[in-house]
């Protein structure tokens, strides 16, 4: 895990992770824009410089530039400015658009040190920015801060060398009593996009499904009894950028700059707060999330005649009864008593056949046939005998090897084992949801 100790202090203050938090395009713009003003790079006037490098982004509706007219203090870092967001291929910023901005800080500061863009002296980048948030939060008043990191990720992935300090940040802030009225969240604009697993299944949802995690005010949550709970049941709902503006905006108290937009045929607007409840139906097409975009899969049911049909089922029980070899004395082994459903997983051919985008903008998709690797996901339930032990599993099936590859974290006993793995309680615990004993 990269960041591990950040994790660590990040499940002490109750985060909630949001895990169907969905991007909306490609690359970081197709994120930050909606993240940052309510709406797609395209409902935004078009500011590319291949159009046009007279019009400047300052007249978009930065979130930023919003709260500032309600007394907040400001903030928009962003490291790399040689890459930066509104600047690679956009016309960027003629004003400073919030209080404290380090672009033109970075930019001298790379021009006398090409040698490590990485570093400001002896300090790493990513630290300085943190350092710098970290005197901004304790300035008087109400404040918005969104500081975009970039240089540990985007040419080279060193995220680990961040850990210790982030979450020693993290922990700063807590200490400082900043939690109490602090919205803190911690997201990336995207997962890999370049790495050899992108080919994959696994590889293509980690780019469309980032990290996103929420640490509500603790003021706010006792106002708002309700605000965590609801946020706790949007865990597994389709979420986007659109939304996590939306909460920005609820949680401030500035509802009227929310976009009321409704995707043409749609029941639900496209962005919601995550501290309300999103309807659990909700689909992408309902969020703005283009076919080849959506991370969300449909689950088909396998008919009994077809040939994995009660092969996975098989390999369930293969499975079980190796996880209790160890106890086999003690154990009994299990048999296949009925299969309630076989259920294969099937993404969307638009998000298999995706490729990449062929224009310079991230606009046209380039489809061409899946090759990545030849995998199928299976779930499946069963019952076993001796006793009654009902299971769920979900497990991959290898094409090219003809083999089910399961992991026993991927398993679920769903019916109570009571006394069944009493003679192994004591000594192996980890095997009470399998064992059954025979004597």
């Amino acid at each position: 895990m990269f960041f591990r100790k950040l994790y660590i202090i990040l499940k002490d203050l109750s985060i909630d992770t949001p895990h169907g938090y969905n991007v909306l395009g490609d690359g970081t713009p197709a994120t930050l824009f909606p993240l940052l003003t309510g709406r797609t790079e395209l409902e935004n006037p078009d500011r590319r410089t291949s159009v046009s490098v007279k019009e400047s982004v300052d007249d978009l509706p930065f979130i930023f530039k919003r709260v500032r007219s309600h007394g907040y203090r400001t903030v928009y870092f962003e490291d790399h400015p040689d890459i930066g967001t509104f600047n690679f291929r956009f016309t960027g910023f003629r004003r400073q658009p919030a209080d404290h901005y380090l672009r033109h800080f970075f930019t001298l500061a790379n021009a006398h040190n090409k040698k490590d863009r990485y570093c400001i002296g002896d300090t790493p980048s990513f630290l300085l920015m943190l350092k710098k948030t970290e005197e901004f939060m304790k300035l008087d008043g109400p404040k918005f801060a969104f500081t975009f990191i970039s240089d540990i990720t985007h040419d080279r992935s060193i995220l680990s060398v961040a850990d210790t300090d982030t979450a020693a940040w993290l922990r700063r802030l807590r200490d400082g009593g900043h939690l109490e009225d602090t919205l803190v969240v911690v997201h990336g604009d995207h997962g890999p996009r370049y790495v050899k697993q992108r080919s994959t299944l696994i590889g293509k949802l980690e780019e469309r499904l980032p990290l996103l995690a929420i640490i509500l005010p603790e003021r706010y949550k006792r106002s708002h009894p309700d605000a965590l709970a609801n946020l706790r049941g949007n865990k597994r709902t389709l979420t986007t950028p659109h939304d996590l503006y939306h909460t920005y905006l609820e949680i401030m108290g500035l509802k009227e700059y929310q976009n009321s937009y409704r995707v043409p045929g749609s029941s639900f607007q496209r962005g919601m707060s995550l501290v309300e409840p999103i309807p659990k139906n909700r689909t992408c097409a309902d969020a703005g999330v283009e076919a080849h975009w959506c991370a969300c899969v449909k689950w088909t049911r396998v008919a009994e005649q077809h040939p994995l049909y009660r092969r996975s089922a098989e390999a369930l029980v293969q499975y079980i009864n190796t996880l209790t070899e160890e106890m086999r004395s003690k154990c009994a082994i299990r048999t296949l008593s009925h299969i309630s459903y076989v259920q294969q997983q099937a993404p969307s051919k638009q998000l298999l056949t995706f490729e990449h985008s062929v224009d310079y903008d991230g606009y046209i998709p380039v489809f061409t046939a899946y090759t990545g690797e030849k995998k199928q996901t299976f779930s499946v339930k069963i019952a076993v005998g001796p006793g009654h032990g009902e299971y769920e599993a979900t497990m991959t099936y290898s094409l090219t090897d003809d083999v089910f590859k399961l992991d026993h974290r991927a398993i679920s006993r769903i019916n109570a084992y009571n006394n069944e793995p009493s003679c192994i309680s004591d000594t192996h615990p980890h095997l009470n949801m399998y064992c059954y004993c025979v004597q």
